[in-house]
């Protein structure tokens, strides 16, 4: 024997040693078979999505509460005054004569209507 074959033989002996401690070490293969595959990482960004609109959505629900809840009101003193007529309008309207409400009938004489006094 050669010292390179006598090498050979003492690598091949740590290399076995090796491959049965792992196979005393690994568990059987109807255990691995199975076993439930291991979850896989998801993205982070759809939850994140997830969350800004909620949190948008949120904000504008709040905006529109508090929108409405100070939301103008119009004063009751605003309102009688819009109801409020001068004393002096009664000095707008015009006195208009029965000739202007009535146009006279086709044939008939004005001179009629005035002696009649129906023209006032």
């Amino acid at each position: 024997m050669t010292p390179d074959d006598r090498s050979h033989h003492i690598v091949r002996a740590a290399l076995d040693e090796l491959r049965a401690a792992d196979e005393r070490a690994a568990p059987a293969f109807e255990h691995v078979v199975r076993r439930r595959p291991a979850a896989r990482a998801q993205p982070i960004w759809p939850r994140l999505a997830l969350a800004a609109g909620v949190l948008l959505g949120l904000g504008v629900g709040y905006r529109t509460y508090v929108a409405r809840a100070n939301r103008f009101t119009v004063p009751k003193d605003v309102i009688a005054l819009s109801t409020w007529t001068a004393p002096t309008d009664v000095l707008l309207e015009m006195h208009v004569s029965p000739l202007l409400k009535q146009a006279p009938q086709l044939g008939a004489s004005l001179i009629d209507h005035v002696t009649r006094g129906e023209l006032r």
